[in-house]
C-alpha cells in the first residue's frame, strides 16, 4: 500500500501537467490566430462627410441664333462643334438689301419731322406771334388805305385827280384787305390744327418714323453676329421641311434659324439621387467634377438646384422617387461634348476631425430586427473586447466611429472567427 501511493501521486502530477500544457498551447494558438487577423490603429483624422453621384454634362443656357434681317451670308467663321470666345464674329451678313430700307426710312423721318415742327411752332406760339404781328401791320395799313381812298374819292369828285389814279388806290387797298383776310384765316386754322387731331397725328407719324429708323440701324449693327460668351457652336435639329445650311452666298430670311449656341459659362452636370440622400445636399455647396472620358482633370462647381421629379413623369420613369440635382460648373472652358458622363463629389461637411478607421473593420450583429454596430478591440493583455459604436460614413473607404475608444486603440478584423 505504501508502494502504490507514490505511483498514484506521480500519475496525478503527470495528468495535471498534461492538462495545463494543453490549455497553454490552445491559448497560444488562439493568440497566434488573433494576431494573424488584419488589424488597424484608430487615428484622429478628417471626418468631413462627402457624397458622390454620376451625371451628364448639359448646357444651362442654349440660344438659337436667327437671321436679324433679310440678307445674303457674306462670311462664316465657325465649324459646328467648335468653341468660340466672347466677341468673336461668327457670321457676317450683307447690308445691300437693308441699305435701301434705311434710306427710305430716313427720308420719311425728315418729312414727318418738318410737319411736326410746323405744328409745334404754332403750338408753342412762335409762328402764331409772327402771324399776329403781320395781321397787326396789315390792319394799320388797311386803315391808312381806307383813309387815303376816301380822300382820293373827294379829290376825284372835285376833278382834281383822274379816274385811273382813284382806281389804282382802290386796288391797293383791296390787296391789303385780301392779305389781312388770308392772315386771319391762317392764324385761326393753324391754331386749331396745333391743338387738334392733326397735332396728335403728326406726333404719332414722327414717333413711328423715328422708331423705324432706330430699328433698322439696330439691325444694321447686327450685320456681324458675334458670341457674347464662351460657347460651343451646335446645329439646330431640323423639323420636317427645314434645312439649316449656313454657307457663304446663301440668302436667308429674317427670323430664319441659323445655328445654336451652347454657353460654356452656363454648363451644368445633371444627375439623380435617392430620396433619402437629397436631405444631405444644400444649394451652394461646393462640388468637384471629373469626366469619365478624361479623369486627369478635376473641375469646380456648386450645387445650383435640386428638385423632386414629377410623379408620373414618363420621361424619367427610371428615376421614380428620385431627385434631380444640378451642378453649375465654374470657369469651364474645355471642349467636352454635351452628354459626357461625369462623377460628382460633394463635400457635405468640412473642418471636422474625429476618430476614424477603415469601414471594413466595422461589424454588425443582429438581434431579431435590430442591428448592433461594433468593432473588436485588442486589449493590452492580447485579449479581445467588443466595443459598441455609432459609425458615420465619410466616403467609400473611411468612417468616423463614436464610442468607448481612443486614438491608438488597435482594432482587428479577423479572417476566421472561432
Amino acid at each position: 500500500m505504501s508502494k502504490i501511493k507514490p505511483i498514484v501521486l506521480a500519475g496525478i502530477v503527470i495528468l495535471v501537467a498534461t492538462i495545463f500544457a494543453s490549455n497553454y498551447l490552445f491559448g497560444a494558438l488562439r493568440k497566434v490566430e488573433t494576431i494573424q487577423g488584419e488589424t488597424t490603429i484608430i487615428k484622429i483624422g478628417s471626418t468631413n462627410q462627402s457624397f458622390e453621384f454620376s451625371g451628364k454634362l448639359i448646357s444651362g443656357n442654349i440660344t438659337d441664333v436667327t437671321a436679324p434681317f433679310d440678307a445674303y451670308i457674306k462670311a462664316k467663321n465657325f465649324r459646328f462643334g467648335e468653341k468660340k470666345g466672347p466677341g468673336e464674329v461668327l457670321v457676317e451678313l450683307s447690308l445691300t438689301e437693308l441699305d435701301d430700307q434705311i434710306k427710305l426710312a430716313k427720308a420719311n423721318l425728315l418729312k414727318s419731322k418738318k410737319e411736326l415742327d410746323e405744328i409745334r411752332n404754332w403750338k408753342d406760339g412762335i409762328d402764331a406771334s409772327r402771324m399776329r404781328s403781320t395781321i397787326s401791320i396789315l390792319q394799320r395799313a388797311q386803315k391808312k388805305g381806307e383813309e387815303k381812298l376816301l380822300e382820293s374819292q373827294r379829290l376825284f369828285d372835285l376833278g382834281i385827280i383822274p379816274r385811273n389814279e382813284l382806281e389804282e388806290i382802290y386796288n391797293q387797298n383791296q390787296q391789303i384787305r385780301d392779305q389781312l383776310d388770308s392772315a386771319n384765316y391762317d392764324l385761326s386754322y393753324n391754331l386749331q390744327k396745333s391743338k387738334g387731331v392733326d397735332a396728335a397725328l403728326a406726333e404719332t407719324n414722327f414717333t413711328l418714323a423715328k422708331i423705324k429708323v432706330d430699328e433698322l440701324n439696330e439691325l444694321a449693327s447686327q450685320q456681324k453676329i458675334t458670341s457674347h460668351s464662351n460657347v460651343l457652336i451646335g446645329e439646330i435639329p431640323n423639323k420636317p421641311g427645314e434645312s439649316f445650311n449656313v454657307e457663304v452666298g446663301r440668302f436667308v430670311k429674317r427670323g430664319e434659324s441659323l445655328f445654336r449656341l451652347h454657353s460654356l459659362d452656363g454648363l451644368e452636370i445633371r444627375g439623380f439621387v435617392a430620396e433619402d440622400e437629397h436631405q444631405k445636399i444644400q444649394i451652394g455647396q461646393p462640388a468637384n467634377v471629373k469626366f469619365i472620358s478624361t479623369t486627369k482633370k478635376t473641375y469646380s462647381g456648386i450645387v445650383s438646384s435640386f428638385s423632386r421629379l414629377p410623379s408620373g413623369d414618363t420621361a424619367h420613369s427610371e428615376e421614380a422617387n428620385r431627385y434631380e440635382i444640378r451642378i453649375k460648373l465654374e470657369n469651364f472652358s474645355d471642349e467636352i461634348p454635351q452628354g459626357a458622363s461625369a462623377l460628382v463629389h460633394i463635400l457635405l461637411e468640412k473642418n471636422k476631425t474625429g476618430l476614424v478607421l477603415p469601414i471594413k473593420f466595422i461589424q454588425n450583429e443582429y438581434s431579431g430586427e435590430m442591428s448592433i454596430t461594433y468593432v473588436t478591440k485588442i486589449k493590452a493583455d492580447g485579449g479581445e473586447e467588443k466595443i459598441f459604436i455609432k459609425a458615420k460614413t465619410i466616403d467609400t473607404e473611411m468612417a468616423e466611429v463614436i464610442g468607448d475608444l481612443k486614438e491608438g486603440d488597435k482594432i482587428i478584423h479577423k479572417k476566421f472567427d472561432y
